[in-house]
Protein backbone atom coordinates (compact mmCIF):
# COMPACT_ATOMS: atom_id res chain seq x y z
CA UNK A 1 0.00 0.00 0.00
CA UNK A 2 1.32 3.28 -0.86
CA UNK A 3 0.99 5.48 2.48
CA UNK A 4 1.02 9.10 2.00
CA UNK A 5 1.53 11.59 5.06
CA UNK A 6 -1.83 14.01 5.27
CA UNK A 7 -1.64 16.89 7.63
CA UNK A 8 -3.61 19.88 8.16
CA UNK A 9 -4.79 22.49 10.38
CA UNK A 10 -8.58 23.36 11.15
CA UNK A 11 -9.09 25.82 13.79
CA UNK A 12 -12.77 27.18 14.93
CA UNK A 13 -14.26 28.18 17.96
CA UNK A 14 -17.20 27.42 19.66
CA UNK A 15 -17.99 30.97 20.70
CA UNK A 16 -15.87 32.71 17.70
CA UNK A 17 -14.83 32.51 14.78
CA UNK A 18 -11.12 32.63 15.34
CA UNK A 19 -9.08 32.17 18.46
CA UNK A 20 -6.07 33.28 16.63
CA UNK A 21 -7.54 36.48 15.26
CA UNK A 22 -7.53 38.44 18.49
CA UNK A 23 -3.91 39.94 18.71
CA UNK A 24 -0.50 38.86 17.62
CA UNK A 25 1.43 35.31 16.44
CA UNK A 26 4.88 34.34 16.16
CA UNK A 27 6.38 33.47 12.53
CA UNK A 28 9.87 32.52 11.33
CA UNK A 29 11.22 34.67 8.75
CA UNK A 30 15.07 33.77 6.93
CA UNK A 31 15.14 31.77 10.20
CA UNK A 32 14.67 34.26 12.52
CA UNK A 33 10.98 34.38 14.98
CA UNK A 34 8.74 37.79 14.60
CA UNK A 35 5.28 39.09 15.10
CA UNK A 36 2.21 38.37 12.35
CA UNK A 37 -0.95 39.29 11.82
CA UNK A 38 -2.72 36.03 10.44
CA UNK A 39 -2.09 32.51 11.39
CA UNK A 40 -0.07 29.75 9.47
CA UNK A 41 1.01 26.62 9.23
CA UNK A 42 4.42 25.33 10.82
CA UNK A 43 5.80 21.55 10.29
CA UNK A 44 8.79 19.67 10.92
CA UNK A 45 9.48 16.64 9.27
CA UNK A 46 12.13 14.05 9.57
CA UNK A 47 12.09 10.92 7.78
CA UNK A 48 13.88 7.27 8.12
CA UNK A 49 13.59 4.13 6.45
CA UNK A 50 10.19 5.09 5.41
CA UNK A 51 9.32 6.44 8.65
CA UNK A 52 8.02 10.01 8.47
CA UNK A 53 8.12 11.78 12.11
CA UNK A 54 6.05 15.30 12.14
CA UNK A 55 5.75 17.80 14.39
CA UNK A 56 2.95 20.76 13.70
CA UNK A 57 2.64 23.52 15.55
CA UNK A 58 -0.40 24.90 17.45
CA UNK A 59 0.38 28.66 17.85
CA UNK A 60 -2.15 31.09 19.80
CA UNK A 61 -1.78 34.49 21.16
CA UNK A 62 -1.31 34.86 24.80
CA UNK A 63 -4.97 36.66 25.38
CA UNK A 64 -6.57 33.26 24.32
CA UNK A 65 -10.74 33.54 24.79
CA UNK A 66 -13.39 30.89 24.05
CA UNK A 67 -14.54 27.27 25.33
CA UNK A 68 -12.29 25.23 22.90
CA UNK A 69 -10.78 25.36 19.89
CA UNK A 70 -9.78 22.17 17.46
CA UNK A 71 -7.07 20.84 15.23
CA UNK A 72 -7.90 17.57 13.21
CA UNK A 73 -4.86 16.21 11.14
CA UNK A 74 -6.22 12.99 9.01
CA UNK A 75 -3.07 10.46 8.57
CA UNK A 76 -2.88 8.05 5.90
CA UNK A 77 -1.47 5.12 8.03
CA UNK A 78 -3.75 2.68 10.14
CA UNK A 79 -3.98 3.59 13.46
CA UNK A 80 -1.37 0.64 14.97
CA UNK A 81 1.16 1.98 13.31
CA UNK A 82 0.52 5.29 14.02
CA UNK A 83 2.29 7.47 17.81
CA UNK A 84 0.81 10.40 18.55
CA UNK A 85 1.92 12.64 21.30
CA UNK A 86 2.03 16.53 22.67
CA UNK A 87 5.02 18.73 22.69
CA UNK A 88 6.16 21.87 24.26
CA UNK A 89 9.18 22.07 21.65
CA UNK A 90 9.64 23.22 17.99
CA UNK A 91 12.97 22.46 16.24
CA UNK A 92 15.07 25.39 16.02
CA UNK A 93 17.36 26.03 13.23
CA UNK A 94 19.82 28.29 12.17
CA UNK A 95 21.43 27.22 9.18
CA UNK A 96 22.92 29.10 6.12
CA UNK A 97 21.05 29.38 2.90
CA UNK A 98 23.26 27.20 0.91
CA UNK A 99 23.59 29.15 -1.95
CA UNK A 100 24.70 31.85 -0.20
CA UNK A 101 27.24 30.25 1.91
CA UNK A 102 28.31 28.39 -1.48
CA UNK A 103 29.42 32.19 -2.35
CA UNK A 104 31.65 32.78 0.76
CA UNK A 105 33.58 29.34 0.65
CA UNK A 106 34.34 29.52 -3.07
CA UNK A 107 35.64 33.00 -2.24
CA UNK A 108 37.55 32.20 0.77
CA UNK A 109 39.00 28.96 -1.07
CA UNK A 110 40.26 31.08 -3.41
CA UNK A 111 41.08 33.80 -1.43
CA UNK A 112 43.50 31.40 0.68
CA UNK A 113 45.16 30.79 -2.54
CA UNK A 114 46.05 33.60 -3.42
CA UNK A 115 47.57 34.43 -0.22
CA UNK A 116 50.15 32.17 -0.76
CA UNK A 117 51.31 34.92 -3.30
CA UNK A 118 52.03 37.39 -0.21
CA UNK A 119 51.77 40.43 -2.29
CA UNK A 120 48.12 40.26 -2.28
CA UNK A 121 47.45 39.96 1.56
CA UNK A 122 47.60 43.86 1.80
CA UNK A 123 44.39 43.85 -0.37
CA UNK A 124 42.85 40.97 1.70
CA UNK A 125 43.55 42.70 4.95
CA UNK A 126 41.37 45.73 3.42
CA UNK A 127 38.59 43.71 1.30
CA UNK A 128 38.17 41.63 4.52
CA UNK A 129 37.91 44.16 7.64
CA UNK A 130 36.10 46.66 5.45
CA UNK A 131 33.57 44.99 4.39
CA UNK A 132 11.96 16.26 20.45
CA UNK A 133 13.02 14.60 26.75
CA UNK A 134 11.28 11.95 24.51
CA UNK A 135 8.06 12.40 22.67
CA UNK A 136 6.45 9.91 22.66
CA UNK A 137 7.01 7.90 26.08
CA UNK A 138 4.51 9.04 28.99
CA UNK A 139 0.99 8.01 27.45
CA UNK A 140 -1.38 9.73 29.31
CA UNK A 141 -4.04 7.05 28.38
CA UNK A 142 -4.94 4.10 26.16
CA UNK A 143 -7.60 2.39 24.56
CA UNK A 144 -10.14 1.25 22.28
CA UNK A 145 -13.97 2.78 21.98
CA UNK A 146 -16.42 1.77 19.50
CA UNK A 147 -18.65 4.18 18.54
CA UNK A 148 -20.86 3.38 15.81
CA UNK A 149 -17.95 2.94 13.29
CA UNK A 150 -15.53 4.91 14.97
CA UNK A 151 -12.69 4.07 17.08
CA UNK A 152 -10.64 5.42 19.59
CA UNK A 153 -7.31 4.56 19.83
CA UNK A 154 -5.23 6.83 21.90
CA UNK A 155 -5.96 9.37 24.27
CA UNK A 156 -3.67 12.15 25.92
CA UNK A 157 -4.38 14.29 28.16
CA UNK A 158 -1.47 17.58 28.32
CA UNK A 159 -0.99 20.72 29.18
CA UNK A 160 -4.85 21.41 28.79
CA UNK A 161 -5.00 19.72 25.37
CA UNK A 162 -6.47 16.60 24.99
CA UNK A 163 -5.28 14.71 21.58
CA UNK A 164 -6.87 11.60 20.72
CA UNK A 165 -6.17 8.90 17.46
CA UNK A 166 -9.63 8.01 15.88
CA UNK A 167 -10.16 6.11 12.77
CA UNK A 168 -13.46 5.93 11.21
CA UNK A 169 -15.59 4.33 8.39
CA UNK A 170 -17.54 6.90 7.09
CA UNK A 171 -18.62 10.99 7.55
CA UNK A 172 -21.55 10.76 10.16
CA UNK A 173 -20.10 8.54 12.31
CA UNK A 174 -17.23 11.23 12.43
CA UNK A 175 -19.69 14.09 12.53
CA UNK A 176 -21.23 12.25 15.81
CA UNK A 177 -18.23 11.82 17.92
CA UNK A 178 -16.88 15.50 17.16
CA UNK A 179 -20.79 17.06 18.33
CA UNK A 180 -20.44 14.33 21.40
CA UNK A 181 -17.51 16.50 22.26
CA UNK A 182 -19.07 19.73 21.63
CA UNK A 183 -16.97 20.22 18.68
CA UNK A 184 -19.22 20.53 15.43
CA UNK A 185 -17.56 21.41 12.43
CA UNK A 186 -18.36 23.80 9.61
CA UNK A 187 -20.32 22.63 7.11
CA UNK A 188 -17.59 23.05 4.26
CA UNK A 189 -15.30 21.31 6.31
CA UNK A 190 -17.38 18.07 6.19
CA UNK A 191 -16.64 17.68 2.45
CA UNK A 192 -13.25 17.74 2.38
CA UNK A 193 -13.19 15.46 5.27
CA UNK A 194 -15.26 13.13 2.60
CA UNK A 195 -12.03 12.79 0.47
CA UNK A 196 -10.31 10.79 3.40
CA UNK A 197 -13.05 8.66 5.33
CA UNK A 198 -14.12 5.55 4.07
CA UNK A 199 -9.58 4.74 3.10
CA UNK A 200 -7.12 4.09 5.27
CA UNK A 201 -6.66 6.99 6.80
CA UNK A 202 -6.60 7.72 10.75
CA UNK A 203 -7.38 11.31 12.62
CA UNK A 204 -5.72 13.16 15.08
CA UNK A 205 -7.47 15.09 17.11
CA UNK A 206 -6.65 18.13 19.54
CA UNK A 207 -8.63 20.36 21.50
CA UNK A 208 -8.27 22.80 24.11
CA UNK A 209 -9.96 21.08 27.06
CA UNK A 210 -8.95 23.35 29.36
CA UNK A 211 -8.80 27.04 28.90
CA UNK A 212 -6.67 27.89 32.25
CA UNK A 213 -4.35 25.47 32.46
CA UNK A 214 -3.31 26.19 28.57
CA UNK A 215 -2.98 29.86 28.96
CA UNK A 216 -0.87 28.76 32.12
CA UNK A 217 1.14 26.60 30.15
CA UNK A 218 1.46 28.84 27.14
CA UNK A 219 3.16 31.19 29.46
CA UNK A 220 6.21 29.04 29.96
CA UNK A 221 6.52 28.06 26.48
CA UNK A 222 9.11 29.18 24.20
CA UNK A 223 7.79 31.25 21.25
CA UNK A 224 4.14 30.34 23.02
CA UNK A 225 3.68 27.42 20.86
CA UNK A 226 2.41 23.87 21.67
CA UNK A 227 2.94 21.05 19.12
CA UNK A 228 1.66 17.69 18.42
CA UNK A 229 3.69 14.76 17.34
CA UNK A 230 2.84 12.22 14.78
CA UNK A 231 4.94 9.17 13.59
CA UNK A 232 3.65 7.03 10.62
CA UNK A 233 5.29 4.96 8.08
CA UNK A 234 5.22 6.48 4.37
CA UNK A 235 6.92 6.04 1.07
CA UNK A 236 6.90 9.60 -0.11
CA UNK A 237 6.70 12.91 2.28
CA UNK A 238 3.37 14.66 1.96
CA UNK A 239 2.22 17.86 3.25
CA UNK A 240 -1.56 18.45 2.55
CA UNK A 241 -2.63 22.18 1.09
CA UNK A 242 -5.98 20.98 -0.13
CA UNK A 243 -7.97 20.91 2.92
CA UNK A 244 -6.79 24.25 4.26
CA UNK A 245 -8.87 25.67 1.42
CA UNK A 246 -11.70 25.81 3.57
CA UNK A 247 -10.29 29.18 4.77
CA UNK A 248 -11.23 30.31 1.39
CA UNK A 249 -9.50 33.82 0.89
CA UNK A 250 -8.02 33.61 4.00
CA UNK A 251 -4.03 33.95 3.65
CA UNK A 252 -2.44 31.04 5.55
CA UNK A 253 1.01 30.87 5.23
CA UNK A 254 2.79 27.66 5.67
CA UNK A 255 6.19 26.74 6.33
CA UNK A 256 7.31 23.21 5.89
CA UNK A 257 10.97 22.47 7.49
CA UNK A 258 12.26 18.98 6.00
CA UNK A 259 15.76 17.44 7.53
CA UNK A 260 17.48 16.63 4.69
CA UNK A 261 17.51 17.79 1.06
CA UNK A 262 13.83 17.44 -0.88
CA UNK A 263 12.32 18.23 -4.08
CA UNK A 264 8.27 19.63 -3.36
CA UNK A 265 6.36 19.18 -6.62
CA UNK A 266 4.47 22.76 -7.36
CA UNK A 267 1.72 23.38 -8.79
CA UNK A 268 0.53 26.05 -11.25
CA UNK A 269 -1.82 27.57 -8.35
CA UNK A 270 0.66 28.36 -5.63
CA UNK A 271 4.19 28.01 -7.79
CA UNK A 272 4.51 32.09 -7.83
CA UNK A 273 3.71 31.73 -3.96
CA UNK A 274 6.48 29.03 -3.24
CA UNK A 275 9.85 29.73 -2.47
CA UNK A 276 12.43 26.38 -1.41
CA UNK A 277 15.67 26.74 0.10
CA UNK A 278 18.22 24.72 1.32
CA UNK A 279 20.08 25.39 4.44
CA UNK A 280 23.40 23.94 5.80
CA UNK A 281 24.29 23.45 9.60
CA UNK A 282 27.56 22.77 10.37
CA UNK A 283 26.73 21.84 14.12
CA UNK A 284 23.13 21.15 15.46
CA UNK A 285 22.51 20.22 18.79
CA UNK A 286 19.12 18.16 19.91
CA UNK A 287 17.25 19.06 22.58
CA UNK A 288 16.05 16.50 24.96
CA UNK A 289 12.82 16.98 24.78
CA UNK A 290 12.98 16.30 21.08
CA UNK A 291 15.50 13.01 20.43
CA UNK A 292 12.32 10.17 19.50
CA UNK A 293 11.82 13.36 16.64
CA UNK A 294 15.16 12.58 15.75
CA UNK A 295 15.10 8.83 15.75
CA UNK A 296 16.76 8.70 19.54
CA UNK A 297 20.03 10.39 18.63
CA UNK A 298 20.96 12.42 20.76
CA UNK A 299 23.84 14.73 21.07
CA UNK A 300 24.52 16.97 18.15
CA UNK A 301 24.00 16.57 14.14
CA UNK A 302 27.47 17.58 12.20
CA UNK A 303 26.75 18.83 8.81
CA UNK A 304 22.98 19.21 9.17
CA UNK A 305 21.02 19.83 5.72
CA UNK A 306 17.39 20.64 5.41
CA UNK A 307 14.67 22.23 3.58
CA UNK A 308 12.49 25.07 4.10
CA UNK A 309 9.30 25.29 2.05
CA UNK A 310 7.72 28.70 2.28
CA UNK A 311 3.99 29.02 0.86
CA UNK A 312 2.23 32.45 1.15
CA UNK A 313 -0.99 32.03 -0.25
CA UNK A 314 -4.61 32.70 -0.15
CA UNK A 315 -5.85 29.20 1.16
CA UNK A 316 -8.85 28.78 -1.70
CA UNK A 317 -4.95 28.16 -4.12
CA UNK A 318 -4.51 25.23 -2.50
CA UNK A 319 -6.45 22.97 -4.79
CA UNK A 320 -3.94 20.16 -4.61
CA UNK A 321 -1.71 18.38 -1.73
CA UNK A 322 2.32 18.95 -1.38
CA UNK A 323 4.33 15.73 -2.30
CA UNK A 324 7.84 15.92 -2.18
CA UNK A 325 10.93 13.89 -3.09
CA UNK A 326 13.89 13.36 -0.84
CA UNK A 327 16.36 14.61 -3.04
CA UNK A 328 18.24 17.82 -4.44
CA UNK A 329 18.12 19.32 -7.89
CA UNK A 330 21.25 18.91 -9.79
CA UNK A 331 22.40 22.03 -8.77
CA UNK A 332 22.25 21.89 -4.88
CA UNK A 333 24.09 18.75 -5.17
CA UNK A 334 26.96 20.45 -6.29
CA UNK A 335 26.73 22.96 -4.00
CA UNK A 336 26.36 20.91 -1.27
CA UNK A 337 29.27 18.40 -2.49
CA UNK A 338 31.27 21.89 -2.65
CA UNK A 339 30.34 22.81 0.80
CA UNK A 340 31.29 19.16 2.24
CA UNK A 341 34.61 19.14 0.39
CA UNK A 342 35.67 22.39 -0.23
CA UNK A 343 39.07 21.58 1.34
CA UNK A 344 39.59 18.94 -0.68
CA UNK A 345 38.42 20.52 -3.86
CA UNK A 346 41.05 23.63 -2.91
CA UNK A 347 43.70 21.90 -2.38
CA UNK A 348 43.18 20.44 -6.01
CA UNK A 349 42.69 23.36 -7.59
CA UNK A 350 45.81 25.13 -5.88
CA UNK A 351 47.81 21.88 -6.86
CA UNK A 352 46.48 22.08 -10.43
CA UNK A 353 46.90 25.83 -10.90
CA UNK A 354 50.60 25.78 -9.21
CA UNK A 355 51.93 23.05 -11.55
CA UNK A 356 50.26 24.44 -14.44
CA UNK A 357 51.84 28.12 -14.22
CA UNK A 358 55.01 26.09 -13.36
CA UNK A 359 55.16 24.30 -16.41
CA UNK A 360 53.34 27.19 -18.42
CA UNK A 361 56.03 29.73 -17.38
CA UNK A 362 58.89 27.41 -18.17
CA UNK A 363 57.99 26.89 -21.51
CA UNK A 364 57.85 30.70 -22.25
CA UNK A 365 60.61 31.88 -20.38
CA UNK A 366 63.39 28.79 -21.35
CA UNK A 367 61.60 28.14 -24.73
CA UNK A 368 64.74 28.19 -26.01
CA UNK A 369 66.86 26.48 -23.66
CA UNK A 370 64.83 23.21 -24.25
CA UNK A 371 62.80 23.43 -20.70
CA UNK A 372 61.93 20.19 -19.35
CA UNK A 373 58.22 19.14 -18.75
CA UNK A 374 58.18 16.99 -16.30
CA UNK A 375 60.75 19.35 -14.13
CA UNK A 376 58.76 22.69 -14.34
CA UNK A 377 55.46 20.87 -13.83
CA UNK A 378 56.69 19.05 -10.73
CA UNK A 379 58.41 22.38 -9.51
CA UNK A 380 54.96 23.82 -8.97
CA UNK A 381 54.45 22.03 -5.74
CA UNK A 382 56.74 24.96 -3.86
CA UNK A 383 53.95 27.15 -4.01
CA UNK A 384 53.45 25.34 -1.30
CA UNK A 385 55.93 27.42 0.51
CA UNK A 386 54.42 30.83 -1.10
CA UNK A 387 55.72 32.74 -3.44
CA UNK A 388 58.67 33.25 -1.61
CA UNK A 389 59.99 29.56 -0.73
CA UNK A 390 59.29 29.09 -4.92
CA UNK A 391 61.79 31.59 -5.57
CA UNK A 392 64.02 30.98 -2.96
CA UNK A 393 64.58 27.21 -3.76
CA UNK A 394 64.47 28.44 -7.65
CA UNK A 395 67.25 30.09 -7.14
CA UNK A 396 68.78 27.74 -4.90
CA UNK A 397 68.52 25.01 -7.57
CA UNK A 398 69.19 27.21 -10.23
CA UNK A 399 66.58 25.58 -12.42
CA UNK A 400 68.14 27.72 -15.17
CA UNK A 401 70.67 25.46 -15.36
CA UNK A 402 69.28 22.54 -13.80
CA UNK A 403 65.75 22.30 -15.58
CA UNK A 404 66.85 23.12 -19.16
CA UNK A 405 70.10 22.57 -21.35
CA UNK A 406 71.37 25.71 -21.00
CA UNK A 407 75.34 26.18 -20.70
CA UNK A 408 75.01 29.68 -19.63
CA UNK A 409 77.03 30.08 -15.98
CA UNK A 410 75.45 32.19 -13.32
CA UNK A 411 77.90 34.45 -11.43
CA UNK A 412 76.47 36.26 -7.98
CA UNK A 413 77.19 40.15 -8.01
CA UNK A 414 75.54 40.37 -5.13
CA UNK A 415 74.59 38.27 -1.60
CA UNK A 416 71.46 36.70 -1.89
CA UNK A 417 70.82 37.21 2.36
CA UNK A 418 72.35 40.73 1.96
CA UNK A 419 69.42 41.45 -0.25
CA UNK A 420 67.14 40.06 1.61
CA UNK A 421 67.66 41.66 4.87
CA UNK A 422 67.86 45.04 3.35
CA UNK A 423 64.58 44.81 1.64
CA UNK A 424 62.97 43.23 4.39
CA UNK A 425 64.02 46.10 7.03
CA UNK A 426 62.90 48.72 4.50
CA UNK A 427 60.16 46.79 4.39
CA UNK A 428 59.26 46.92 8.33
CA UNK A 429 60.09 50.52 8.75
CA UNK A 430 58.44 52.69 5.59
CA UNK A 431 55.13 51.48 7.02
CA UNK A 432 55.86 51.81 10.67
CA UNK A 433 57.37 55.52 9.77
CA UNK A 434 54.40 56.62 7.94
CA UNK A 435 51.96 55.26 10.12
CA UNK A 436 54.00 57.03 13.16
CA UNK A 437 53.71 60.50 11.10
CA UNK A 438 50.26 60.08 10.64
CA UNK A 439 49.30 59.64 14.29
CA UNK A 440 51.42 62.35 15.20
CA UNK A 441 50.17 64.65 12.69
CA UNK A 442 46.38 64.03 13.42
CA UNK A 443 44.41 65.84 16.74
CA UNK A 444 41.59 63.30 16.05
CA UNK A 445 43.55 60.43 17.51
CA UNK A 446 44.77 62.81 20.32
CA UNK A 447 41.76 64.31 21.45
CA UNK A 448 39.51 61.85 20.69
CA UNK A 449 40.97 58.58 20.97
CA UNK A 450 37.32 57.28 22.56
CA UNK A 451 35.66 57.50 18.79
CA UNK A 452 37.98 54.70 17.98
CA UNK A 453 37.90 51.13 19.37
CA UNK A 454 41.69 51.30 19.63
CA UNK A 455 42.40 47.68 19.85
CA UNK A 456 41.23 46.83 16.52
CA UNK A 457 43.20 50.00 15.33
CA UNK A 458 46.40 48.51 17.08
CA UNK A 459 45.64 45.13 15.42
CA UNK A 460 45.02 46.36 12.39
CA UNK A 461 48.70 48.42 11.94
CA UNK A 462 50.49 45.61 13.41
CA UNK A 463 49.20 43.47 10.19
CA UNK A 464 49.56 45.57 8.04
CA UNK A 465 53.02 46.24 8.93
CA UNK A 466 53.32 42.64 8.81
CA UNK A 467 52.15 42.33 5.42
CA UNK A 468 54.66 44.90 4.17
CA UNK A 469 57.10 42.92 5.72
CA UNK A 470 56.24 39.88 3.44
CA UNK A 471 56.09 42.05 0.73
CA UNK A 472 59.69 42.62 1.26
CA UNK A 473 60.83 39.26 1.46
CA UNK A 474 59.16 39.02 -1.89
CA UNK A 475 60.51 41.74 -3.20
CA UNK A 476 64.20 40.72 -2.64
CA UNK A 477 64.55 37.75 -4.64
CA UNK A 478 63.30 39.66 -7.54
CA UNK A 479 65.78 42.46 -6.74
CA UNK A 480 68.54 39.57 -6.25
CA UNK A 481 67.34 38.02 -9.26
CA UNK A 482 67.84 41.33 -11.69
CA UNK A 483 70.84 41.59 -10.97
CA UNK A 484 72.18 37.91 -11.09
CA UNK A 485 69.34 35.49 -12.84
CA UNK A 486 66.89 37.73 -15.02
CA UNK A 487 65.29 34.63 -16.45
CA UNK A 488 64.47 33.23 -13.38
CA UNK A 489 63.43 35.96 -12.00
CA UNK A 490 61.19 36.83 -15.04
CA UNK A 491 60.43 32.94 -14.63
CA UNK A 492 58.93 33.57 -11.22
CA UNK A 493 57.01 37.08 -12.06
CA UNK A 494 55.20 35.07 -14.92
CA UNK A 495 54.45 32.05 -12.35
CA UNK A 496 52.70 34.14 -10.13
CA UNK A 497 51.19 36.20 -12.90
CA UNK A 498 49.70 32.65 -14.26
CA UNK A 499 48.87 31.30 -11.22
CA UNK A 500 46.39 34.22 -10.42
CA UNK A 501 45.07 34.18 -13.89
CA UNK A 502 43.97 30.22 -13.60
CA UNK A 503 42.43 30.58 -9.70
CA UNK A 504 40.38 33.43 -11.38
CA UNK A 505 39.88 30.93 -13.96
CA UNK A 506 38.98 27.63 -12.17
CA UNK A 507 36.46 30.16 -9.52
CA UNK A 508 34.38 31.17 -12.78
CA UNK A 509 34.29 27.37 -13.81
CA UNK A 510 33.37 26.29 -10.43
CA UNK A 511 30.36 29.04 -10.18
CA UNK A 512 29.50 28.32 -13.20
CA UNK A 513 28.71 24.87 -12.33
CA UNK A 514 26.38 25.74 -9.97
Amino acid sequence: MKYKTIIFTIIFLLTIPFVLSDGGMMYRHNDLWGMADEGQQLAAINNKEGIQNMILSIETNEQLIGDKVVWIFPVPAVPEKTSINVLKKFPTFNGLDIEEKIEHTISDMFSLMRVTQIYSLPVLYFTTFTGIGSVMGSIDGRGVELLSGLTIHETIERYGLTTELVSTTNSQSFEDYLISKDLEPPKNFKNILNDYIGQEYSFVISWISDVETYKKEQKNIQRNKLGVFISFPTEKLYFPLKPTSVYDNLLIPAYVYVLDYVEPEIYQEIKSKTKTKYYFQKNYRIPDELTDFFFGQKGSISDLKYTKISIISEANHFTQDLWMTISAPKKIQIMSFIERNNFLIGLIIFIISSCLASLIAGLIIFRKDSPSIISFLLFGFFNFLTIIGLSIVAYGLKISKRFTNSFQMVEPITSFGSVLIKTSIISLIAPILAIIGIILSSTIFLSSPEIFRLEAIFIGLIIIVLSYFFLGLFIGPIIWGYHNDRKTMKYIILFSFIFMILTILFKYILKAMI
